[in-house]
């Protein structure tokens, strides 16, 4: 067998991902970026899913009507995760404010 590929950082796929995102209509950007992350968050380590949100929080800025739907999903995954695992630490006990 071949030898193993090293992953690219969660940091690069996600930029990656979010830079083809912001090409496409804004009215499309919302569904698209939801759509990809429900498919990745599953998937993804807490470390990751932070260092995602960051980078939603960040391409986004300056476009809460975009980003907001997109960190509320994130955060409502990590507080179902939490539920999951039992865990009393909610979502929105470690979202800064927006703005």
């Amino acid at each position: 067998m071949g030898a193993a590929r090293a992953m690219y950082p969660v940091k690069t796929i996600v930029d990656f991902l979010l830079s083809g995102v912001s090409r496409i209509p804004r009215a499309e950007r919302i569904d698209a970026l939801c759509s990809m992350f429900a498919g990745l968050l599953p998937e993804m380590s807490e470390a990751d899913i932070a260092i995602a949100r960051e980078q939603v929080i960040a391409r986004f800025w300056g476009d809460p009507d975009i980003s907001d739907p997109v960190v509320d999903l994130i955060d409502g995954h990590v507080a179902l995760r939490a539920i999951v695992n039992g865990s009393s630490v909610s979502a929105s006990e470690s979202r800064p404010p927006f703005g």
